[in-house]
Order: C-alpha cells, then sequence, then structure tokens
C-alpha cells in the first residue's frame, strides 16, 4: 500500500461517498417524520453562526477602511512634526 493512500480513501469517502449516503437517505425522508426541535436548533444554530461571521467580517472590513487610513495620516503629521523639530 503507498504512503498516499489513507489520504485518497479519506477524499473518496468525504467527498463522493458521504454526499451520495446523505442524499438517498434524506429522499427517502418525510416532511411529517422529522423533529421540529431538531429542525429548529439546527437553523438557529445555522443563523447565529452566520451572524457571527458577518459581525466578524464587518468589523475587519471597517478596521481597514478606517484604521488604515487614520494610520497613513497619523505617521505623515509625525513625519512632518519631527521634520518641524530639525528646521
Amino acid at each position: 500500500m503507498r504512503t498516499g493512500a489513507t489520504k485518497d480513501l479519506g477524499r473518496l469517502v468525504f467527498m463522493v461517498l458521504k454526499p451520495a449516503l446523505l442524499l438517498r437517505a434524506m429522499s427517502t425522508v418525510h416532511v411529517e417524520q422529522l423533529n421540529s426541535k431538531s429542525v429548529a436548533a439546527f437553523l438557529t444554530s445555522r443563523i447565529a453562526l452566520f451572524l457571527l461571521m458577518w459581525a466578524l467580517a464587518a468589523t475587519f472590513s471597517n478596521m481597514v477602511a478606517i484604521r488604515l487610513p487614520l494610520k497613513v495620516i497619523v505617521v505623515t503629521v509625525s513625519q512632518v512634526m519631527a521634520l518641524a523639530q530639525r528646521l
């Protein structure tokens, strides 16, 4: 057995076989059989994760959009002041 065989087998299972098994299993489920509490818990966790990721992305973009120009202004002003003190 070659060294990368387990990695290839893992890829096959998670990329091909597992999705096919899930599709087959979900094709036989009826909506009436689903537990509404489980579905609600799943959707709530997904929405919370989405909102958390959205908040982090908004925070990062604001930091880049606001902090970097402020840093450039502060550095520029401090350089001008240092230059003025030398004169």
